[in-house]
């Protein structure tokens, strides 16, 4: 999607922020126990768009929009509630094709994307499927963090008709204040602190349609410095994905942020991992435009084991071919929760890809969502990342994962129920 070729370094970085994970009801797609297929909608076939704007941000805060921007989407091959697909880049400042790995949610109309690295950098995509139309929320980085593109946009299957205009964004330019709030570090080796007095400032300096740069000012604790970002809204006009752009401060992490907004008011689910991999930071926190504001949260006790049945995996190659992993089974367990921060390990107990790793998170909307960073390297032949996911019920979950392997070979994506 972005020039540059990326190094060994940069495709590590990418791998361990491209996972996302969602779990949601049983209710649409997805696997459970013996891998059982749920009736998610056919998305094989061609998805076009029309000419949309992207705004690219660098890291020492410049940026520019790139205009007569447009994309088509080929999927090729869908195994349930999992997909391979390519994109077409079709234009001159950003083109060509890269493979794509993808699954539905569960609720049927949520997609993730994640596109694997070629000869430019990867990105994430959040889209909503409504018909035959398909909303992109897109956030990628390259050249070692230092460069973001950020776009919003809707793809339309070839034939079903043009593409209605969407409603315009809500603005979000200003000074953004945070609470004093308190963070989980998890070191990969086991140790882990709580860290306090924390508070930040969200600069927002420049917004384009559904895209916006700014600056992240983390003024006390343990934790000081700045860094610039950039982010997308989503279709839901509501809920917006940052990504913050290198260098990071000292004591800080490499984030991709989930927020939404409440009124005059923003709130953050914040999941970070070290350029290094050998830590990660989690925190919830709530800003204002308008004056001092905090974050009145209460969340669920998540603590124990939570184990899958058998399920499979679609496996998608940086060449595109793709191929099922079978017999495979997890464990997440919980052993640490302080508020609505948390950590543990997931246990990858057999099948091609087996290990542990372990995990920090932090729950969220309304105690349903929850964000995980996985720490440290993957199994062998798996995949790292952040995930982000919904929380079901007392003793039950379902994972919607789609994950990057560390040297970017390949993207693995599966859904399973897990159980308490």
């Amino acid at each position: 999607m972005m020039d540059g070729l990326m190094s060994m370094r940069q495709r590590r970085s990418v791998a361990r922020i491209a996972g996302i994970l969602l779990l949601a009801t049983s209710v649409g797609c997805g696997d459970s126990g013996s891998p059982a297929i749920y009736d998610c909608p056919e998305l094989v076939g061609s998805w076009a768009s029309p000419e949309y704007e992207a705004l690219a941000v660098h890291s020492d805060g410049s940026s520019e929009v790139l205009s007569g921007l447009s994309m088509t989407m080929e999927v090729t091959e869908q195994v349930g509630c999992n997909f391979r697909a390519e994109t077409i880049w079709g234009n001159d400042e950003v083109g060509g094709r890269e493979p794509v790995a993808g699954r539905i949610h569960l609720n049927g109309r949520e997609v993730t994307l994640l596109d694997l690295p070629g000869a430019g950098a990867t990105g994430r995509v959040v889209g909503t499927l409504v018909g035959e139309k398909f909303s992109w929320a897109y956030a990628g980085l390259s050249d070692e963090d230092r460069r973001a593109v950020v776009f919003e946009t809707t793809l339309a299957r070839v034939g079903s008709g043009d593409i209605e205009p969407t409603p315009a964004c809500p603005d979000v330019s200003g000074s953004w204040n945070s609470e004093i709030y308190e963070a989980l570090r998890q070191d990969g080796a086991g140790p882990r602190r709580i860290l306090e007095g924390l508070s930040m400032t969200l600069e927002v300096e420049e917004q384009v349609g559904c895209t916006f740069r700014g600056v992240n000012r983390w003024s006390n604790g343990e934790i000081g410095g700045e860094e610039v970002v950039a982010g997308v809204m989503r279709g839901d006009r509501e809920t917006f994905t940052i990504v913050e752009l290198g260098p990071h401060p000292v004591g800080g992490t490499r984030a991709s942020v989930t927020a939404w907004l409440n009124g005059e008011d923003m709130e953050w689910a914040y999941t970070g991992l070290a350029v290094a991999g050998d830590y990660g930071t989690v925190f919830r926190s709530k800003l204002s435009r308008t004056g001092p504001t905090r974050l009145n949260a209460t969340c669920p006790d998540i603590r124990g084991d939570w184990r899958s049945g058998r399920y499979e995996a679609l496996a998608v190659a940086s060449g595109g071919a793709a191929r099922t992993i079978t017999g495979l089974e997890m464990v997440l367990r919980v052993d640490f929760q302080e508020g609505c921060m948390f950590s543990g390990a997931n246990e990858w107990n057999n099948g091609e890809i087996g290990g542990v790793e372990p995990i920090v998170g932090v729950i969220y909307g309304e105690g349903r969502e929850l964000s995980i960073v996985e720490i440290g390297e993957p199994p062998e032949g798996g995949s790292a990342g952040l995930v982000t996911g919904i929380r079901i019920g007392e003793d039950r979950m379902e994972w919607d994962y789609a994950g990057l392997a560390v040297d970017g070979s390949q993207a693995i994506v599966f859904g399973v129920e897990l159980e308490r």
